[in-house]
């Protein structure tokens, strides 16, 4: 078993993990965006279980699964999410332009773009990373200046922005320039590697949100 068949399958431990710890934690007065958060993360844990199997087990092609799927479920979910976390703030707006403009990327990267055969739909991943910095930046500066530093770490949705800051953050270039970075298998293997630790750190954060955060 090589470096990276183990790093696939430490990360779908942190996936589960975070999932369980919602479940674990869940209490029947979360507000609705609390509990659906713990639904997409035992949806993204299946997900993640069905791709790593036909990849590692059967051999078998899982791009689609995570071009079609994972991905854009993945993205939607967090403009749904931080289109009402932000209406305390009137930003939610943003989440809502936002979600549209990944779509429409989205579709013009099937309908146009694949013409070119790239191996990873770049320009609508690019977008929808580049738009949910935003939001995340935008809602994080809202919480700093709302609570102060020391209020933040009892919060339960500071870890969720935070975790997904330094993960869509830190792998930003990485999925951005990923069809350029094929050309070079030694850079393109040291990021796949570096990408991976930071979404370990994402999950992490996750387990920290139900363990210790609060609702606000």
């Amino acid at each position: 078993m090589d470096k990276y068949t183990i790093l696939r399958i430490i990360l779908v431990g942190f996936e589960i993990l975070a999932a369980a710890t919602g479940l674990i934690c869940f209490r029947r007065n979360w507000t609705l965006n609390k509990k659906l958060f713990v639904v997409y993360l035992i949806a993204i844990a299946i997900l993640e279980i069905i791709g790593n199997s036909m990849f590692i087990i059967y051999k078998q092609d899982n791009r689609w699964l995570y071009g079609y799927i994972v991905i854009p479920l993945e993205f939607m979910f967090a403009y749904w999410f931080f289109f009402h976390e932000m209406r305390v703030n009137g930003k939610s707006r943003l989440a809502l332009i936002s979600a549209a403009l990944y779509v429409v990327a989205f579709l013009a990267d099937q309908l146009w773009l694949s013409e070119k055969r790239f191996s990873f739909s770049s320009f609508s991943y690019t977008l929808g990373n580049l738009l949910l910095l935003i939001i995340l930046l935008v809602h994080f500066l809202y919480l700093v200046n709302r609570s102060g530093i020391i209020g933040l770490g009892r919060s339960f949705i500071f870890w969720v922005c935070l975790g997904m800051l330094v993960f869509y953050l830190g792998s930003f270039p990485f999925y951005g320039l990923w069809n350029t970075l094929l050309n070079y298998p030694v850079l393109f293997n040291n990021y796949w590697i570096s990408q991976m630790y930071l979404d370990f750190m994402m999950y992490l954060c996750f387990i920290i949100a139900f363990k210790w955060g609060k609702e606000n």
